[in-house]
């Protein structure tokens, strides 16, 4: 049954690509289209699908990069908007396959987050003036806002709960 859903799956993203090679769109929209598709679907994906959705995506990705100067500011927005899209899926995916996996071990939850902080704080590049040096730091603050707002309710909702 796997293997039936699996091929499917394939044969879809084939004549989704082949559809949307046809139609003319351009990579950050056809990025923008992938990402969305992700984002219904995801739910429903095994690791062997997890896998061909990165690389599909890393595809994409690689062919935005070589021509990223050709693209309007628009385009480019709807690009990397849609990349920011996917990492918080893949990251939400993450975080459930760890949830499921420190369910298992609840006891070990407190080390956890605290090496999870000790990494962030760790020796190497230092995140703050690397992003101040490419970034709009009012833009920033605004996003920063938004994820805080976004991670409040999720983890808000968790504690709810319990």
């Amino acid at each position: 049954m796997k293997r039936i859903f699996t091929i499917s799956m394939v044969a879809a993203a084939m004549l989704c690509s082949i559809v949307s090679c046809a139609s003319g769109k351009s990579i950050p929209q056809k990025l923008d289209k992938f990402v969305t598709e992700a984002e219904s679907n995801s739910q429903k994906y095994t690791k062997d699908e997890w896998t061909r959705s990165r690389q599909d995506y890393e595809a994409l990705l690689n062919q935005y990069m070589e021509n990223s100067d050709k693209y309007s500011q628009e385009e480019k927005e709807v690009a990397i908007k849609a990349m920011g899209r996917y990492h918080a899926l893949v990251l939400k995916n993450g975080i459930q396959q760890g949830a499921d996996l420190l369910k298992k071990y609840a006891a070990l939850l407190p080390s956890y987050f605290d090496g999870f902080a000790s990494g962030l704080q760790g020796e190497g590049v230092n995140l703050e003036e690397a992003i101040k040096s490419v970034i709009d730091e009012e833009k920033l603050d605004k996003a920063v806002e938004n994820l805080g707002k976004a991670l409040e309710s999720i983890f808000g909702s968790a504690k709810e709960s319990k």
